[in-house]
C-alpha cells in the first residue's frame, strides 16, 4: 500500500512519540540510561533540529527567488504578493487569537507557589510589543549576512523578493542568474 508523504510523516511522528514514551517509562531510574543513552538521544535530537534550521533559510530564499524568476508576467507579482501578505497577516491574527484564548482558559502558572524558588531571584519585567512602524523598517536588513545568520525570515523574504525582481528586470541579460535560480524542467 502506497502512502502519501504526509501520511508517512504522521505515522513516523506518532511512532516516535509512542516509542520515546515507552523507552522513557521502561528505563526510568536506570543509571546507564540516564547517563549515556539519554544524553546521546538529546545530542542527536539537537543536531537534527540544527540541521532543519540550517536548511530552512536557504530553502526559503531560493524558493522565493525561483518563484519570482519563473513568473511570466511581473505584474502578476503584485496581486500574488498582496494575497500572500494578506494570508500572512490573517494567519498571524488567528494564531495570536488561539494562543490568547488557550492561555485564558488554561491559565498556566495560576496558583503556583514560587516561594523559595529561583523564580524569586529573577526580576520579571514586562515587555512591550514593537510598534508597526519599527516592525516595517526592520524588514530592510542593514547586514544581509547577519539576517541569514540570525534566521530573520522577514528580512530574508525581503532580500529574496529584491533578488528575484532584479533578475526579472535584467530580462535576457540576466540569463546566467535566471539559469542559476530556475527550476529545471
Amino acid at each position: 500500500m502506497n502512502k502519501s508523504l504526509s501520511q508517512k510523516i504522521f505515522v513516523g511522528l506518532f511512532a516516535g512519540l509512542l516509542i520515546g514514551t515507552a523507552i522513557q517509562y521502561l528505563f526510568a531510574g536506570v543509571s546507564l540510561f540516564d547517563q549515556y543513552l539519554l544524553g546521546f538521544a538529546e545530542g542527536v535530537g539537537g543536531m537534527f533540529v540544527s540541521l532543519i534550521k540550517l536548511l530552512v533559510v536557504p530553502l526559503v530564499y531560493v524558493s522565493i527567488v525561483c518563484g519570482i524568476v519563473e513568473l511570466k508576467d511581473i505584474n502578476s507579482f503584485g496581486r500574488l504578493g498582496g494575497k500572500t501578505f494578506a494570508l500572512y497577516i490573517l494567519n498571524t491574527v488567528i494564531a495570536i487569537t488561539f494562543a490568547l484564548a488557550i492561555g485564558m482558559i488554561v491559565q498556566p502558572g495560576a496558583g503556583a507557589n514560587l516561594g523559595g524558588t529561583v523564580a524569586q531571584a529573577v526580576e520579571i519585567t514586562s515587555t512591550t510589543t514593537p510598534d508597526i512602524f519599527s516592525m516595517i523598517t526592520n524588514i530592510v536588513p542593514s547586514n544581509p549576512i547577519q539576517a541569514f545568520a540570525n534566521g530573520d525570515m522577514l528580512q530574508i523574504i525581503f532580500m529574496a523578493i529584491l533578488t528575484g525582481l532584479a533578475i526579472q528586470a535584467l530580462d535576457k541579460k540576466g540569463g546566467p542568474a535566471i539559469n542559476a535560480f530556475k527550476v529545471s524542467e
